[in-house]
């Protein structure tokens, strides 16, 4: 937000427009904003860089509060605690800002934070025979055995387990 306020394209007495077109940002990040004679301040009308700011008082389905939101409050908590339950994540959520999101909404946020603390499953399942092959390269005479579970796709097969 700093560095928007720091690249103001267009002023007048009432009016504000800044933005930001860094190039490490995936888009650009435009503010608008109006001059408010009841308080003489400026106020934000529009903004469509990421949105951190939260009311105190939160309806049931608030839209500000989404996964994004969400998943950077309780990112150390799962990462702490990664079999936590969604309803403790839930009452951790209220606890603080008086909303219980959905169990959905809870749930997708604990997927997010296992991704950001420990990687991708996609890309960790990838890797795996790599590091395997690792394993019995530096430990000869020890084998690798893969279980799976046949997949209604024909050809495929759901990784179970490794020994």
């Amino acid at each position: 937000m700093a560095t928007i306020a720091q690249n103001v394209v267009h002023t007048l007495s009432e009016r504000m427009q800044a933005m930001n077109s860094d190039d490490q940002l995936d888009n650009d990040e435009r503010l608008r904003a109006c001059f408010r004679a009841t308080h003489g301040l400026f106020e934000v009308r529009k903004y469509n860089g990421p949105h951190t700011c939260i009311k105190y008082t939160l309806t049931q389905d608030h839209e500000q509060l989404d996964t994004h939101i969400i998943e950077k409050e309780l990112r150390d908590v799962v990462k702490n605690d990664p079999t936590i339950k969604i309803s403790s994540l839930q009452q951790t959520l209220y606890n603080k800002y008086k909303h219980r999101p959905s169990s959905f909404k809870a749930w997708e946020v604990k997927q997010k934070a296992i991704g950001r603390a420990f990687g991708d499953w996609d890309k960790s399942y990838q890797l795996l025979p790599k590091w395997l092959k690792a394993l019995t390269d530096s430990n000869p005479g020890s084998r690798v055995i893969w279980r799976t579970i046949p997949a209604t796709v024909p050809g495929r097969a759901i990784f179970e387990k490794v020994f």
